[in-house]
């Protein structure tokens, strides 16, 4: 919301929101209540009322319906006629070959009247009507082969188009400009629609690029995490041996963590299921990441665990050996001090025992 207002942000380009009054109208008052002031405005609806209503398009393209014509090779023609029942040959963008209406361009409250059409034109006959009407700077036509949609194009400073069909007889226009204007029979009267051109919230070719260049760093970071041979994050299996004869390990599998084999394909952000659906295997690719993290995580722990163990096993054994085999040096200088006094008394004893022979053989 903004400013306590409903506020609707396309992310894709072409995205249509059309607004209109119901048996009750609102007005354009209660419209402008709504916020919604300028989308819409005042339509003729065909039967010789008007009408509160608009469409808001996201971007500076307002597309037809799809012909109606069978395709030719696998693509639309721009040759099918325009009037006539759908098929072989015939868009049905006019119900009947003898419709003849006058389209009219209204660009940022510019009026141009581009000239009659009829259903015996062909739907080229009308691209060049509208490319030659001398408007080119505001808008262009053409007509895409592919989807088999008519397609005006307006420059990027357009923000209001109304497009008017003006009866020259009893006629059905059904080209589906939006919604309003389709399949409205005339009947000597006009039927119009707004349009309100507005720029997509995003930069979708932006996203798209930087998508596609995260997706290619993740085979990078898979390709850089290898060691000593051994790389879980693109299959390959460590195994770590617990004892000298190999017999007892654990197996820790790995898993391919690159772009494809988490299933992400190359980002195409063309329209909204092609990104939802790089939403979808972005989300997957995430929870797949996390369940083998978790995965490795309780393979660390048992590894930790033999760690300790294995630890303190060494230590007590290396304990043992030193008490069978490292002197304590307090106990044993004591010891050699012991003798050495032993030894010097000894010494002294014998000393003094010779001098107390020698004394009594000088009385004689």
């Amino acid at each position: 919301t903004s400013g306590g207002q409903l506020q609707i942000e396309s992310l894709v380009e072409g995205a249509v929101l059309r607004v209109r009054d119901g048996t009750t109208s609102p007005g354009a008052d209660g419209f402008a209540a709504l916020g919604l002031d300028t989308v819409v405005g005042t339509e003729d609806n065909g039967a010789g009322a008007t009408r509160q209503a608009g469409t808001a398009i996201a971007g500076n393209v307002i597309q037809s319906k799809v012909s109606g014509a069978t395709k030719v090779n696998g693509v639309y023609q721009a040759s099918d006629l325009l009037g006539g029942a759908a098929g072989a040959g015939k868009s049905g963008f006019l119900t009947a070959a003898g419709d003849n209406i006058n389209v009219v361009l209204t660009i940022d409250g510019t009026t141009t009247d581009l000239g009659a059409v009829t259903g015996a034109d062909t739907i080229q006959d009308l691209i060049d009507l509208v490319n030659n009407a001398g408007i080119d700077e505001d808008v262009t036509a053409s007509f895409d082969v592919d989807t088999g949609r008519i397609e005006l194009q307006f420059a990027d400073n357009v923000g209001r188009v109304e497009i008017q069909f003006n009866d020259n007889g009893a006629s059905t226009p059904a080209f589906g400009f939006g919604t309003g204007a389709a399949d409205v029979a005339l009947g000597g009267n006009d039927a119009s629609e707004q349009f309100t051109l507005v720029g997509t919230s995003v930069d979708l070719d932006q996203f798209e690029s930087d998508f596609n260049t995260v997706r290619s760093q993740i085979d990078d970071i898979v390709e850089d995490a290898q060691f000593r041979g051994v790389n879980l994050l693109n299959g390959d299996n460590l195994t770590t041996f617990f004892n000298e004869d190999r017999d007892n390990f654990l197996e820790t599998e790995g898993v391919d963590f690159t772009a494809l084999g988490l299933g992400i394909d190359e980002g195409d952000f063309t329209n909204a299921a092609n990104i939802q659906l790089a939403i979808d295997d972005s989300r997957a690719a995430l929870l797949s990441v996390r369940n083998f993290g978790q995965s490795i995580a309780n393979d660390l722990a048992i590894i930790q665990v033999r760690r300790d163990f294995t630890e303190e096993t060494i230590n007590t054994l290396t304990a043992g050996a030193d008490d069978l085999t490292v002197a304590d040096q307090n106990e044993e200088g004591a010891n050699l001090l012991a003798l050495q006094t032993r030894q010097a008394l000894g010494t002294t004893s014998l000393s003094l025992a010779a001098q107390s022979q020698q004394s009594v053989l000088r009385l004689f």
